[in-house]
C-alpha cells in the first residue's frame, strides 16, 4: 500500500487541482482527495471550522463552513486548513480534532440558551413539538412502532403522542449519529413519517447515502494513512483532561475550583504529576492517590460541563483514539482506582446490543 502523500504539491498533482485554486474551495479539494487518494475507512465531512483565521485569509472571522476528511482512527485530515491560518504557505493538517464541528452541531448547542429563550418568549412556544406530535398521531400503528423501537421511546408507539414525547424525538433526530442506537432505522422511519426535514442533511447523507462520503465501491487502490502517535487509553485521557480542564477552555475555572476546595495551582500540579507518571507507566498503574483524587473530583463535575462542551470533549477524544464508549471506560477505570464513581455515559445509555453508528 502506497503512503499517502503529505506534500500539498503532490496532492495537488494527484487530484488535478492546482494549489492556487484551493482557498475557498475546500469541499471540492476534500472530495477529490476522497476519490483519488482514498485510505481505508476515510470519510468526507462537512461542518464548521472554529479555529484561528488569519486576516490575510480569503475567509472572514468567526465559524466558517468547511469540509475535511476523517481517517479511520478518528484523526482529522484537512488539506486546506492552511487557507485559514497560514494563507500562501500550504501544508497538510493531520491530527486531533481541535476546531472542527461536524454538521454544525456544536454551534447549535452553544446557541441553545438563546434558542430556548426565543421559544419561551414566543406566543406559541410549543408549536414545533405540537406539529410533530400531530404528524405522529396521524401515522399508522406499524410506523409508530418502528419509530418507537428505533428511538427507544416506547411512548411513541402507545396512545396519544404529546409534545413532551415529540420533543424527545426531535432531540434524537438532531443529535450526533454516535448518540443513536440504530441511526439508519430511526432516520428511515422518521422520513416515512414526514420528518426528514428535522434531520441535518450532513447526518442524513452520512447514514443513508454513505456512497457520497465514502471511497467508491470496488476501488482497488488504497493509500496508507499518514503515520500518527499511538497512545494508551490513560495517555489519551490525560490529553483530554489537560485540554478541557484548563483556564484556556474555562474562563471561570479558578472560581469553579475554589467552590470545590481546590486551587488552580493544585490542578496544574496534579496534571503535571499524571503526565510524569505516564512517561514511564503508560497504563497509569502507580499514580499518586492525591493527584488521582483531585482529578477524579474535578473531572466528574467539570469535564464537558457547559452548552455543547460534552460534544467537543467527545470529538476531541475520538481523534485521539477514544470513542465515547472508550472514553467512558477510561474515566470509570480512572475513578475506580481511587474509589470514585467517574463516568461519561449513564449505564442506561450503553445498551449491550446497540447498533454501532457509522464512523
Amino acid at each position: 500500500m502506497d503512503p499517502f502523500p503529505t506534500e500539498p504539491a503532490a496532492i495537488a498533482e494527484a487530484i488535478g487541482l492546482p494549489l492556487t485554486d484551493w482557498p475557498g474551495n475546500c469541499h471540492a479539494v476534500a472530495e477529490r482527495v476522497l476519490r483519488r487518494l482514498p485510505t481505508q475507512g476515510m470519510r468526507l465531512v462537512r461542518g464548521h471550522f472554529h479555529g484561528w483565521t488569519s486576516p490575510a485569509s480569503v475567509y472572514g472571522c468567526g465559524p466558517q463552513q468547511h469540509s475535511w476528511l476523517r481517517l479511520q482512527d478518528g484523526r482529522v485530515l484537512d488539506p486546506t486548513r492552511w487557507a485559514f491560518d497560514q494563507p500562501g504557505k500550504p501544508y497538510l493538517y493531520v491530527g486531533e480534532n481541535d476546531a472542527y464541528d461536524e454538521a454544525g452541531l456544536w454551534l447549535t448547542a452553544r446557541s441553545r440558551p438563546a434558542i430556548r429563550m426565543a421559544a419561551f418568549l414566543s406566543p406559541d412556544r410549543d408549536a414545533p413539538e405540537r406539529a410533530v406530535a400531530d404528524r405522529l398521531n396521524a401515522c399508522t400503528a406499524g410506523l409508530r412502532g418502528r419509530i418507537a423501537a428505533a428511538s427507544r421511546i416506547p411512548e411513541l408507539g402507545e396512545g396519544e403522542v404529546g409534545t413532551r414525547e415529540a420533543e424527545r424525538l426531535l432531540d434524537l433526530l438532531r443529535a450526533p449519529v454516535e448518540h443513536l442506537d440504530a441511526p439508519e432505522a430511526l432516520y428511515a422511519a422518521a422520513a416515512d413519517a414526514g420528518l426528514k426535514a428535522q434531520i441535518r442533511l450532513d447526518l442524513w447523507v452520512r447514514v443513508m447515502e454513505p456512497e457520497r462520503v465514502r471511497p467508491e465501491r470496488g476501488v482497488n487502490r488504497f493509500f496508507a494513512d499518514p503515520p500518527g502517535e499511538r497512545l494508551s487509553g490513560p495517555q489519551a485521557l490525560f490529553r483530554v483532561m489537560a485540554r478541557f480542564l484548563s483556564i484556556e477552555e474555562r474562563d471561570g475555572l479558578e472560581g469553579e475550583l475554589e467552590e470545590r476546595g481546590y486551587r488552580l495551582e493544585e490542578l496544574h500540579a496534579a496534571l503535571n504529576g499524571m503526565e510524569a507518571v505516564l512517561r514511564s507507566d503508560p497504563d497509569l498503574t502507580w499514580m499518586p492517590r492525591g493527584d488521582r483524587d483531585l482529578l477524579a473530583v474535578v473531572a466528574a463535575d467539570l469535564l464537558g460541563a457547559g452548552h455543547g462542551e460534552a460534544l467537543r470533549v467527545e470529538r476531541y477524544a475520538e481523534s485521539l483514539g477514544l470513542d465515547r464508549r472508550a472514553l467512558d471506560r477510561e474515566l470509570r477505570r480512572f475513578g475506580a482506582a481511587a474509589g470514585y464513581s467517574l463516568l461519561w455515559l449513564p449505564d442506561r445509555t450503553v445498551p449491550e446490543q446497540a447498533t454501532p453508528a457509522p464512523a
